[in-house]
This record gives structure tokens, sequence and C-alpha cells, in this order.
């Protein structure tokens, strides 16, 4: 199954981010049940600086340390107001996408694996906006799963990207998790991952395979359990249950 192309990631990351500011409208003060602590109008604030820090490297080319001293305080929610705090989140939403489309996907800027590709933030800044999307949805209502292909991206994100930033942290004795997503329409042995925890630490891998323990859902859910976001109940879980919770204890991303 063919990933997603660049021009489909600045597409969703215009569809989350509008869809995260129109659910948190009338909704700011209310609190984040997947994320402890939280509220909508911090999450707002949080993601606009995430924007905001990604506009600095891909527009103005500066590294991760000089990006974040160029930022500006995080907004006061109640200075701002709720029109005040919106208005300036989907205006760093526009910020970013003009500074995306002018730089293009193969321009050079800082990423999270030193200087890289500008594509790379087309694909991080619609994925982490997808979550926080659901997040705030989730603080208002039932929330609406995360689009298939871009779940399924953010699961090849999570191991591709995360999960050897976490290194020694999910070493382990051999132990292994196995996802298959359940949607309808994907190719025989599209949407299954692996990843086992060895002593060296986490090695991950594409296709069919068994595990000691399997978690069957929606890409949505699969990404989401891998965020920390939803409860097991949501999906179907077999095997050893104590593999998800090396997960959960061990995984912050």
């Amino acid at each position: 199954m063919e990933g997603m192309d660049d021009v489909a990631f600045l597409v969703a990351l215009r569809r989350e981010s509008d869809a995260l500011s129109a659910a948190a409208r009338g909704h700011l003060g209310a609190t984040i049940p997947a994320v402890e602590g939280w509220t909508v109008g911090q999450v707002v604030a949080h993601v606009g600086q995430g924007v905001q820090w990604a506009v600095h490297l891909v527009r103005d080319g500066m590294d991760a340390t000089d990006a974040l001293l160029a930022l500006r305080p995080d907004p006061d929610v109640d200075e701002l107001g709720e029109d005040g705090l919106l208005t300036w989140f989907d205006g760093c939403t526009d910020e970013l996408c003009a500074a995306l489309e002018a730089a293009g996907p193969d321009a050079t800027c800082w990423t999270f694996s030193g200087d890289g590709p500008a594509r790379f933030w087309w694909r991080r800044r619609a994925q982490e906006t997808a979550v926080h999307r659901w997040d705030v949805a989730g603080a208002t209502g039932a929330a609406a799963p995360i689009e298939r292909d871009l779940a399924l991206d953010g699961i090849d994100e999570v191991f591709e990207l995360f999960v050897p930033r976490l290194g020694d942290r999910l070493a382990g004795g051999g132990e292994s998790l196995h996802l298959h997503a359940t949607d309808e329409g994907l190719p025989e042995g599209a949407g299954e991952w692996t990843i086992s925890f060895t002593p060296e630490g986490p090695a991950c891998e594409r296709g069919h395979a068994k595990g000691d323990a399997a978690v069957r859902g929606s890409a949505s859910d699969l990404l989401l359990l891998l965020w920390n976001r939803v409860p097991r109940s949501r999906l179907e879980i077999f095997g050893d249950a104590a593999v998800l919770d090396f997960w959960a204890d061990r995984a912050r991303i």
C-alpha cells in the first residue's frame, strides 16, 4: 500500500487544524480526558507554539535551540479571550502552510535527526495536530476517528521516529507486540506491525507476525493506543497484557 504524499500531508494539516479550532470554540476551559491536567485552551496554545517553532525551522532556517528562543511566551488564554486565541491559532496554521509551500518538501532544515528535508515537518505537524484534534474533540463530546490513511502513517511514524529515540527505555527481555489494523479496504499484509523489546533495544518490522501480545482494531484506535490515549476496551487484545503495560509505562511520546 502506497503511503501519503507531500500534498496529502498538507491537506491533512489544514483539515485537522481547522477541526481542532472548531472543536475548541466554546470549550476552552474544558479538561482533556486523555491528558491529565490539561485544558482545551492549553492544548490550543501548545499546538500553536509547536506550529510557530516549525515555522522558524522551515522558513527562517533556525536550528532547534534558536527556534525555541525565538518563540514568544505562551499565549495567555485569559488575556486574549476565545476569539483572540483562536485567531492566533488559525494564523499560526496559515503561516506554517505558507512556509511549507514556499520552501517545498525537498528544502533542507532542522529535523529530529539533524538537517533533513522539510517534508519531515509536513508529516510531523499533520500527525501532531491530528492527535491533539482528537484530544480537544474528546473533551467536548465524541471525537471523530483519525482518518484511516493518516492514522496508518501515524503508526509508521511512531515506529520510525519515536521508538528509536526511546532507545534503552524500551529494552526488554525479547517480548513482542503485534498490531493489526482492521479497517476495510486494506490490501493483504498491509496495516500490520510488530515491535520486539529486545535486550539491545526495540526492533520494529511491518507485516504479519506472531507476538506475545496482539492488538486488533481500527488504525485510528491503534495509533491512539500507541499515544496512550484510548482505553484497551476499544480494541481486541490477545496474549500477554503485560507487554502492553510495558509499552504504556515506558513509551511517552
